[in-house]
């Protein structure tokens, strides 16, 4: 009897609680706002004139040219690297993959492709490191092994 009289006492405390903190979102349905609905589509309403604003902007798509050039670069050594490997030149194909990787570190494959090379030449911790950064990263920012499977395959085998 005792402990349902504590309870029925905390329940009725809880409710009596919840009642003060919650709120009541029922209410909102009959809200109407009093200001003028706002157009999604228009346009925004940019401070030109504003010297920052200017020197922001150019910042802006200074850097974007940059990453595009790094990209195109990245892009380029990494054909290189796969050309020494199928020639055999390990250290080079590692030496471009890092290249590469040193421009933009985003690109997954890079990872696997210098993974590759340094098992070639026996530089395990390196191969261990690159597949363990590939996987990480996917498991961060790709939800998991689903979206670059193949890609987290060869990680794996890799690094086994």
């Amino acid at each position: 009897m005792e402990r349902r009289a504590k309870w029925e006492n905390w329940k009725k405390t809880q409710a009596l609680f919840y009642r003060k903190t919650s709120t009541n979102y029922k209410k909102w349905e009959h809200f109407e706002s009093s200001e003028e609905e706002v157009d999604e589509n228009a346009e925004p309403i940019l401070p030109r004139d504003d010297p920052n604003f200017r020197a922001m902007e150019s910042d802006m798509l200074d850097r974007r040219k940059r990453r595009q050039r790094d990209r195109k670069e990245a892009e380029e050594l990494k054909s290189k690297g796969n050309d020494a490997i199928k020639r055999g030149l390990y250290k080079s194909a590692n030496k471009y993959y890092t290249d590469a990787l040193e421009l933009i570190k985003d690109m997954l494959p890079l990872y696997t492709n210098r993974a590759l090379a340094r098992l070639k030449l026996e530089d395990y911790t390196g191969v261990i490191d690159d597949c363990t950064r590939l996987i990480e990263y996917n498991e961060v920012f790709n939800d998991g092994f689903t979206k670059e499977r193949d890609l987290c395959f060869k990680a794996f085998c890799r690094r086994a």
